[in-house]
This record gives C-alpha cells, sequence and structure tokens, in this order.
C-alpha cells in the first residue's frame, strides 16, 4: 500500500496536468448596493414608510371658512343656538339653517283738538270767511272758535252762508278748538269763502295741534290759484279731508310689536318688517402629521407608504467558493497551504487557515479554511520519504548541470564563440531533463520491482 501511495505522488509530479479539483460552495448571498454594480443585479424600490397621526383644531367652523392651518374636515361637529333676532338677513352658508319671521306695529294715532289758521293771504290781504264747518265721521262737531281780532267772528259758526263773514286781515291768525280730542283719520272741514275784489293767490296754513296745544308737526297749506271771487252768497266751498292733506300722520311712541296682523279699529298698522335668526353646523378640522421611519422599506406592517419617497436598491446575488486541488501532498519544507487553492472568489489573504502540518511527522492532515460563515475541511498528505527523495534527485540534478555547465563553459572560451556555446547549453540542459525522467522512471522500476 505505502509503494502504491509513493507511486501516486511520484505521478502527481511528473503528470501536473492531469491533476483533478474540488470546489466547495457557501451558501447563496445576497447583497444590496445603493449604486448600480457593473454585474447582474435585480431593480428593488424601498419606500420611507409613516404613521400619520391627526391634530384637531380648538374651534369648530362652518363647512370651507376653516384656516389654512387645518385643511381637513372631520365628522365631528357641533349646531350652534339659534342666534338672536335681526333685521339684518344673515348670509347663506352650507349647514346654515335661518328662520324668519314678519313683525307688525300698530300704534294709536295722536288725537288732534286744535287746528290753528295762519299765513293768511287774500286780495288786498284780507280773507273772507263765511263759514266753517267740522264733522267727525259725519257728525258736525260744536267748536269754538279763538280770535282776538277778528271781524265777526260769530258769523263763521251760525249755519248762515248768507248772513255775512268774518274778516281776517294777514297779519292775523285764529284756532278752533274742537273741545275734545279726535282722530285725524276722521276730521273732515268745510270752508266757505269769499272775496269781492278778486284775487289769484288766495292761501293758507292749517296747523294740528294735540291737547296741551303742542304743534304736532302735522300742518296743511292751502293755496288755490283760481279766482275764488264770487258775488253769490254762498261764496266758494274747499272740502278738506285731513288725512288727505297732512305731510305725515303722528301716531303714539308707544308703539305695539306683533308677530301677527291684529284687527282694531282703535290701532292703526305703521310698520312691517322681517327678522332673522339663524343657527350654524361647525365642524372640526384637522391636520395631518406624519411621523416617518428612519429607514427605507419595502413593506412595513402598520405604517403607511409615502409612494413620492423611495430609493432604488440593486440586488445582487452571489455565494462564495474556493477550488482545491485534489489529493495535495506536500513535498517539500518550503510549503505554503495556500498553494492548494486554485481558485475562488474570495481575497486569498482573507482566508484563514485553522490546523498545521507537522513537518516532522508522514500521513494524512486535516486542513481547515474559512472565509466568515464560509468554512471547508480537505485533506493533504504529507510523505517524507518522497520529500526525501525529492531532495536527493534535486541536488543531483544540481551536480550534473554544473558540471555540464563547466564543460560548456571551457569549450565556449576555447572555440571563442559565445553564441554556439549557448545553443549547446541549452541542448544539454534538455539532456539533464531527460536523464532526470529516466532516472525517475528506474526509480519506480526499483521500488516496485517491475
Amino acid at each position: 500500500m505505502k509503494k502504491l501511495i509513493s507511486l501516486f505522488i511520484i505521478l502527481n509530479i511528473i503528470i501536473p496536468n492531469m491533476v483533478n479539483a474540488a470546489t466547495y460552495y457557501g451558501n447563496e448571498r445576497i447583497r444590496y448596493l445603493s449604486s448600480k454594480p457593473n454585474i447582474n443585479y435585480e431593480e428593488e424600490y424601498r419606500y420611507k414608510f409613516y404613521r400619520k397621526e391627526n391634530i384637531y383644531s380648538d374651534k369648530y367652523y362652518i363647512e370651507d371658512e376653516n384656516i389654512d392651518e387645518y385643511p381637513y374636515k372631520s365628522g365631528e361637529s357641533i349646531e350652534t343656538e339659534y342666534s338672536s333676532w335681526s333685521k339684518e338677513k344673515p348670509e347663506e352658508k352650507k349647514g346654515r339653517v335661518i328662520q324668519t319671521k314678519t313683525i307688525y306695529e300698530y300704534a294709536n294715532r295722536l288725537p288732534i283738538r286744535y287746528l290753528n289758521f295762519n299765513n293768511i293771504n287774500g286780495s288786498r290781504d284780507i280773507l273772507r270767511f263765511l263759514e266753517i264747518k267740522i264733522f267727525n265721521n259725519k257728525e258736525k262737531i260744536d267748536y269754538e272758535l279763538i280770535c282776538r281780532n277778528c271781524l265777526n267772528k260769530e258769523k263763521i259758526s251760525d249755519n248762515f252762508l248768507n248772513n255775512g263773514f268774518m274778516e281776517v286781515t294777514k297779519s292775523q291768525d285764529f284756532t278752533i278748538d274742537l273741545k275734545d280730542n279726535y282722530d285725524i283719520e276722521n276730521i273732515n272741514i268745510e270752508i266757505y269763502l269769499t272775496d269781492n275784489y278778486g284775487t289769484d293767490n288766495t292761501s293758507f296754513s292749517v296747523d294740528i295741534l294735540d291737547n296741551n296745544k303742542n304743534k304736532l308737526k302735522n300742518y296743511i297749506d292751502i293755496i288755490m290759484n283760481a279766482n275764488i271771487y264770487n258775488n253769490e252768497d254762498n261764496g266758494y266751498k274747499l272740502n278738506i279731508l285731513l288725512k288727505d292733506y297732512l305731510k305725515d300722520i303722528y301716531y303714539d311712541e308707544n308703539v305695539i310689536t306683533k308677530e301677527e296682523k291684529i284687527d282694531d279699529p282703535s290701532l292703526q298698522l305703521i310698520d312691517s318688517y322681517s327678522l332673522y335668526s339663524y343657527k350654524d353646523i361647525k365642524y372640526k378640522y384637522y391636520k395631518e402629521e406624519r411621523y416617518y421611519l428612519d429607514d427605507y422599506y419595502v413593506e412595513k406592517d402598520g405604517y403607511i407608504k409615502d409612494e413620492n419617497k423611495y430609493r432604488v436598491y440593486y440586488k445582487v446575488k452571489n455565494r462564495y467558493m474556493i477550488n482545491f486541488k485534489d489529493n495535495y501532498v506536500i513535498k517539500s519544507r518550503d510549503y505554503n497551504l495556500y498553494d492548494v487553492i486554485n481558485d475562488t472568489n474570495i481575497e486569498k489573504s482573507k482566508i484563514k487557515i485553522k490546523d498545521s502540518i507537522n513537518i516532522n511527522k508522514n500521513g494524512l492532515y486535516k486542513i481547515t479554511y474559512s472565509y466568515n460563515d464560509f468554512v471547508v475541511s480537505i485533506y493533504i498528505t504529507l510523505d517524507l520519504e518522497e520529500m526525501m527523495e525529492s531532495y536527493r534527485i534535486n541536488n543531483n540534478s544540481r551536480i550534473k548541470e554544473l558540471e555540464k555547465i563547466s564543460i560548456d563553459t571551457e569549450e565556449s572560451v576555447i572555440k571563442g564563440n559565445k553564441q554556439e556555446a549557448k545553443k549547446d547549453k541549452e541542448h544539454k540542459n534538455n539532456d539533464v531533463f531527460s536523464v532526470m525522467s529516466l532516472s525517475l522512471i528506474m526509480i519506480i522500476k526499483r521500488v516496485l520491482k517491475i
């Protein structure tokens, strides 16, 4: 058996091209690179993920009237109380409910008692009143005439049109006391005038006074552009319905407000208008705050992907490989355990070697090579006899080579031809190699007793 091993070792020395190789692979490795590599790769998109938190406004807002800081409407809302009633119509808004009602204002008309005639103009500054009749709803009122300097003032109310007249000059005025308070709506006055001189500029004014002789700021301007000259005894008749002539009708300051119309002859509707009240639906608004994870991910449960924030990674697949020379035999003390590595994709200097060879002990050694988590163990043979035989052969070869070189050198000197000496030297070197091969074959035959 020992002879067979020796033969195998020798054959490995003589015919190195026939050495088999063993290749070992680690587990597949996947690496992700941030820059595009020059080898095969797959693109992998990784995104920023975040959790979302809603921050709500302190206030409630009418829909679409939220401030910019809080752009999103939530489902949380409140309903306000109705506002107080106002004449101003509120603006239409989303969710706003507007109610309206009509208000009616009633008042008692301020009663009148006195009629004051003034600013009297007639021909030659005199105006003649044949008769003045005053009616309350067609019922004649027995009034009293108040005038200091009026001539024949009794004539004005004697109920006779042809029994003389009361003459009033421009500078005079007179007052009629109705002796009671009356509603101005119901007062009708019949005035009979005459002017024997004739004029087209007859006029006078009538002021309305209350029970205390306070002017009610109402008055009548009577201007007659027609000539009232009349020779007949009945004179010129002027009919005045006060409510048609007064520029304004005064009412009691104590206005009665009603939300519906009422039918009361003692009250006069003086105004009506609408009142408005409203309530709003208001909402809480919110803004979104995003809290991002620090890294980028393909997927992340419980978080939201931001499609706009991503990075591209390049996925590279490979695995460690070491190819060892098969049946490696150490044949020199000057050995290197890295020489057993035939090929690898790992930088040799980074491969760690565990175990060692006892150079003084013949045998088979287990040597472990490792890189990161990649570990491979192989067996290497140490044959001391072969090592010594190899050492002896090498020494003999060197001696013979030196002898041949010496002879060649001497012949080159004699001949004096350096070029021929060089060619002869190369030829002899080949002969040395042939002698070495023949010697090895003889050793094999002697060992095997062939």
